[in-house]
């Protein structure tokens, strides 16, 4: 069903891949504009250190956080 038209397929796109592309893009704004409201609560709850890309998962982590976390591995 992924495989393109042109190959005799359906064209649909791997969503998991699709997805996992859209988490790092989300991971990589937050790179990007460190000064953010919502970077700022992600921070101050999940990565104090100000690091983004070498903070760990933890445990109690919300179901948003931990999806961007398969974003951020991506990287």
């Amino acid at each position: 069903m992924c495989i393109p038209k042109q190959k005799g397929g359906m064209g649909f796109r791997d969503l998991h891949c699709f997805n996992l592309a859209m988490l790092a893009r989300q991971c990589w704004r937050l790179l990007q504009a460190p000064n953010s409201l919502r970077v700022s609560v992600l921070r101050a709850k999940y990565y104090p250190s100000g690091d983004l890309l070498s903070c760990d998962l933890k445990k109690d982590s919300s179901f948003t956080w931990q999806s961007l976390w398969d974003g951020i591995l991506v990287f």
